[in-house]
Order: C-alpha cells, then structure tokens, then sequence
C-alpha cells in the first residue's frame, strides 16, 4: 500500500493536502487480508494508522523513493 499526499503551501486546495508533500510505504503478504495487522513486512511508519484520513505518512524533504523487492 502506497500512500502519497502532494503538499500545499497554505491552505488544502484541489488535489493536495496542507504541509509538505508526504509519503508512506506498508507491505505484507496478500494472503492476510486487505489488513495486514500482525502480518505487516514493512511500513516506514509503524504507529500510523491504514485509513487513509489518518494514516500520518512521512514528510518528504527531498530525494528518491526506491523500493526493492
């Protein structure tokens, strides 16, 4: 599950979020459900929550994104 949020400078406008753009990244098996719950791989910010409306992904500051496999 990929969650990416492109930033507004102000106030939330079309197609983007108040603050900084932001990212997050959680894998897990596809044979534990829609949820992964104890079953989670990865997920560069483990206290966030799976709805998307609280999921609390990462500032990005810069750089390049790379997910191996």
């Amino acid at each position: 599950m990929l969650y990416a949020y492109r930033g507004c400078p102000a106030a939330a406008g079309t197609g983007c979020q108040p603050g900084p753009d932001r990212f997050r990244i959680v894998t897990w098996p596809e044979s534990a459900g829609n949820v992964p719950g104890q079953a989670t791989l990865y997920d560069d910010s483990p206290n966030g929550d799976y709805d998307v409306d609280r999921a609390e992904p990462e500032p990005l500051a810069r750089g390049t994104i790379t997910v191996l496999r």
